[in-house]
């Protein structure tokens, strides 16, 4: 008889299953793990981490295997549990007082340093005590730490920054207490209002107190570059049920590299410029610009490529005969020569936050004299400006220099827009809104108990994971499917405003910021590691730098799938220009996918069904990425790509991608594709969710089963329990009994075409018994 296993969906302790084992293997229900493999989910579970590094030689199976989900997007080699959250140690040492251990030099705590915690005492070299290699961090509320700061510098200087950003945090703080206090039923229809600045005016201007018991401070000495700070959240009501702490601000302190504090744990950072319209300023970014173009051989253009529009701007001076000069801009809309240079600076916006002014059929006459500086929004003429300062004269924008409702000329230009943000001198990038070009200034900090000692500085933590990490907002700047082609193919980049609160440098060797917390020329980003790549596959033509290229490009489509896009049929057209980058190396392109590896291509599959939805429109064929508005993964393991050696794969017999427009890697309106495969016919078992990402249970009608992700909630919905469902073996591993599966609906009611509708995990005695034939999906 056989042996209950043992299952885990990463959501809570591992339970028993009473699935036997006769039907487990490591994508199937019921799977058989190895005790190395148990051992790694309780590590995640019980410490409560994202990232578990993992053996090479183990990442394929776990990659298979239902105790561990898809592999990560941000980390070739490290296993992400969905649903969990950042390790946070919770077991923190105390005094016998009761206080919270911070840090300590020395075996024992400084007598009498701080009655309320216990942290680096005046004078202390040592920034802080990590602990077990991470980030040493406690809890507080505000109240207590304003307790502290009565007879502690160090708590006081915490506790003024806090209140000296206030600004930053207190309407936040108003708009939470606001949705605790006012019924959920009535919200919506007064949000937009924002009543909260009336109810709490006294408290948002000052005049009134606010309890600062329910301000929770997390308090984080950091390992790495970055500085102390100091994190404000609330806690939701108590009627809410599980709901996470609210963030309100984070804040970040630091001291002058020029007098820096007697506390080390204020590490030196260079300040950042409150006024960006000075000579200084611009003459920072100059060079930049002047630095990358002399040393950095990959971002140096051999020739320059113009577009076919460009907004001109000149600066005018009036003397009059009193001395006194008035200053003021003009600017038309010219069409460039072919064959002459421009040296331009393109501008990358979310239309959403920006709100330009377009160039449409009924104006383009009046632009190509005079474009009126008083119908354009003032980012747009701070970007005029800019310009100006930089010493150039000409600039691309997309709603002046593209017009907006002539068909024709957007599908001229669109392709092209890879080479006008490559061509251009630099791109002005814009985080938010504007250029924001003025900065509140940092707060100057003294310890009342040392007042000879040189100030401390706090301002705004500055967020520099959006450079490295994939986006995590779609309303951001970094999370906009054309801002990721931009990013990727221009030039230079200059980041103003947003998140950043600072300027910020990319280009196709690193980046670099104000502050100088930032350094990732060593590992680079992705715009970086693409740079090197496309180079490595070129100087070195051959298999190994070929498949790490293609790495990258499933990197790339991971990163893209998960951003916003406002006109779901731009899916393919927003990085058009990206794709054609890869052409050399891949060959043919359908709508998302290259002929080189397009088995590996199909193995694509959702990172969580209830994110993912059908356009209504019609974007690409259902075995593309690109048919579902989702984030998506792919199954493979990197570092071990399959082939004719190792696995076996179906036969393509055909594959056409018809686009709307001449451009291949344009907008698509049909496609198909004819493979010769095994296949079998299985059944939807039930409409049981199962974590992490709401796949399904299918089964045999001898009582196999196996787990199938489903691609969108449309499809979770129409499936119903018994439903018979189609499962193509594509792909079957020659050394295990490992098979990747589509899973297959008729495109019609009595149609012999079909429609993907999720991705398996399958094993070879599945298909016993299945039937080889051609099979049509579109």
């Amino acid at each position: 008889m056989s042996m209950p296993t043992t299952k885990y969906d990463g959501q809570g302790p591992l339970t028993a299953d009473t699935t036997t084992q006769d039907d487990a293997d490591d994508g199937a229900v019921g799977s058989k793990f190895s005790p190395e493999m148990l051992r790694i989910a309780r590590e995640v579970y019980d410490k409560r981490r994202m990232y578990v590094p993992c053996a090479p030689g183990m990442r394929n199976q776990i990659y298979r295997n239902g105790i561990l989900s898809k592999k990560s997007l941000d980390g070739d080699g490290y296993i992400r549990m969905k649903g969990t959250n950042n390790y946070y140690r919770d077991d923190r040492k105390t005094t016998p007082g009761g206080s919270i251990i911070i840090h300590r030099d020395d075996a024992d705590p400084v007598p009498e340093n701080c009655a309320h915690f216990i942290h680096p005492p005046h004078g202390s070299k040592v920034q802080y005590r990590a602990e077990e290699d991470h980030a040493y961090t406690f809890r507080c509320n505000l109240s207590r730490l304003k307790d502290a700061a009565e007879s502690c510098g160090f708590c006081s200087i915490l506790y003024q920054g806090i209140c000296s950003m206030r600004h930053f945090w207190i309407i936040d703080w108003a708009r939470y207490r606001w949705l605790d206090s006012t019924e959920a039923e009535t919200r919506g229809d007064i949000y937009a209002q924002k009543p909260w600045f009336g109810e709490y005016l006294d408290e948002i201007s000052g005049a009134a107190d606010i309890d600062e018991t329910a301000i929770q401070l997390y308090v984080k000495f950091p390992k790495d570059a970055s500085y102390v700070s100091v994190m404000l959240q609330i806690e939701p009501p108590a009627n809410f049920g599980g709901e996470r702490m609210r963030q309100l601000s984070e804040i970040e302190f630091y001291s002058d590299p020029e007098a820096q504090s007697p506390w080390a744990t204020f590490k030196p950072s260079q300040h950042v410029q409150c006024d960006l319209s000075t000579r200084e300023s611009w003459a920072q970014i100059r060079s930049w610009i002047q630095h990358c173009e002399e040393n950095h051989e990959s971002c140096r253009l051999q020739t320059r490529v113009s577009p076919s529009r460009l907004v001109e701007v000149e600066q005018h001076i009036l003397t009059d005969n009193a001395g006194e000069e008035t200053e003021w801009i003009t600017l038309k809309l010219i069409e460039t020569t072919p064959g002459d240079e421009y040296a331009y600076v393109a501008l990358s916006h979310c239309w959403s936050m920006s709100r330009p002014f377009k160039t449409i059929r009924a104006n383009l006459p009046q632009h190509k004299n005079y474009i009126t500086c008083s119908q354009l929004s003032e980012t747009f003429r701070e970007v005029a400006i800019a310009t100006l300062n930089l010493g150039l004269r000409y600039l691309w924008i997309d709603s002046l220099c593209i017009v907006q409702d002539d068909t024709a000329d957007w599908e001229q230009e669109a392709p092209l827009m890879g080479t006008i943000y490559n061509n251009a001198v630099i791109v002005f990038t814009l985080l938010g809104g504007s250029l924001c070009l003025e900065k509140h200034p940092p707060a100057e900090l003294r310890d009342p108990l040392h007042p000879g000692d040189p100030a401390v500085y706090c301002r705004p933590k500055k967020d520099h994971h959006a450079f490295h990490q994939p986006p995590s907002s779609h309303s951001t700047w970094f999370g906009r499917a054309w801002c990721m082609q931009e990013r990727i193919l221009g030039s230079r980049l200059l980041y103003f405003g947003g998140t950043a609160e600072e300027l910020t440098f990319e280009c196709g060797t690193g980046v670099r910021c104000e502050c100088g917390q930032i350094d990732l020329e060593n590992h680079g980003t992705t715009k970086v590691q693409l740079s090197r790549a496309l180079k490595d596959a070129i100087d070195h033509a051959g298999v190994p730098y070929k498949s790490a290229l293609f790495r990258l490009f499933i990197k790339l489509c991971e990163d893209y799938s998960a951003r916003g896009l406002t006109v779901p049929t731009d899916k393919l057209v927003a990085i058009s220009s990206f794709m054609q980058v890869f052409q050399p190396h891949f060959g043919r392109y359908y709508a998302g996918l290259w002929e080189y590896n397009f088995v590996l291509c199909l193995q694509w599959e959702t990172l969580n069904t209830e994110q993912s939805s059908q356009p209504a429109e019609y974007v690409a064929p259902s075995f593309s990425w690109a048919s579902q508005t989702g984030a998506i993964v792919w199954y493979y393991d990197p570092d071990s790509a399959p082939t004719p050696e190792t696995h076996g794969f179906c036969e393509i017999l055909s594959m056409v991608c018809t686009t709307k427009s001449s451009n291949s890697f344009g907008q698509v309106i049909k496609g198909h594709l004819r493979i010769r495969a095994l296949t079998t016919m299985m059944m939807i078992k039930d409409k049981e969710w199962h974590a992490p990402d709401g796949r399904l249970v299918m089964q045999k009608a001898d009582g196999k089963k196996c787990y199938v992700t489903i691609d969108t909630m449309q499809d979770w919905k129409s499936l119903e329990a018994g439903a018979e469902v189609v499962c193509v073996d594509i792909m079957r591993d020659k050394e295990t009994k490992y098979v990747s599966g589509l899973a297959l609906i008729p495109a019609e009611q009595g149609s012999d075409s079909y429609r993907r509708i999720g991705f398996s995990t399958m094993k070879k005695s599945h298909f016993e018994g299945g039937i080889l034939r051609d099979v049509t999906i579109i």
